[in-house]
């Protein structure tokens, strides 16, 4: 069955790309330990009127569905001029195995900082579009929501960082090369 070998495949191919992305962010311990996931918890928690209560005319998907689809579009927007960014001898600085550092290379780091942010975005963005669906205004399926969007929102902070470190080292590369 050609139709069934194609499937494997394509799961497999699948599996391998969000291993490839676990590994490099870190997995449960990376996420759990954040600072950004530690500050959306914290977020969430404050604002359990919008989770736990509810209220008759809003919901908090309401604010989620409105507010994640800009975002994520500015993400993938943002990613691709990211991609493109610098000079071919700066992404060989950056990119590839260094034998003198341990683990993945600067350039992987800051794609899986961003790949991340966008799996976060999609993953709050379902879970907002299931709850308006299935009318979860309050409860664990709210709660779950509620952080993994206040997370997203948190981790566009990671992001920015991830940006900032890319921009300082671009700078000291060509002031390296000005010299």
């Amino acid at each position: 069955m050609p139709i069934i070998r194609n499937i494997k495949k394509q799961f497999q191919g699948t599996k391998e790309s969000w291993g490839i992305y676990w590994e490099l962010y870190g997995g449960w311990k990376s996420i759990i330990s954040s600072t950004y996931f530690l500050v959306a918890l914290a977020f969430t928690l404050v604002c359990f009127p919008v989770w736990l209560k509810g209220n008759e005319n809003w919901a908090w998907f309401n604010l989620s569905n409105s507010i994640l689809p800009n975002i994520l579009g500015f993400t993938l927007g943002g990613y691709a001029i990211l991609l493109a960014f610098g000079s071919s001898k700066f992404m060989e600085l950056i990119a590839g195995d260094n034998p003198k550092e341990e683990g993945a290379s600067p350039f992987m780091k800051i794609n899986a900082t961003f790949l991340h942010f966008i799996i976060v975005q999609v993953i709050a963005l379902l879970i907002s579009v299931f709850s308006l669906i299935w009318d979860f205004k309050t409860g664990i399926v709210a709660f779950i929501g509620f952080l993994i969007f206040s997370y997203a929102i948190a981790t566009s902070t990671a992001a920015a960082f991830a940006i900032l470190r890319l921009a300082r080292w671009y700078d000291s590369f060509i002031s390296s090369n000005n010299k």
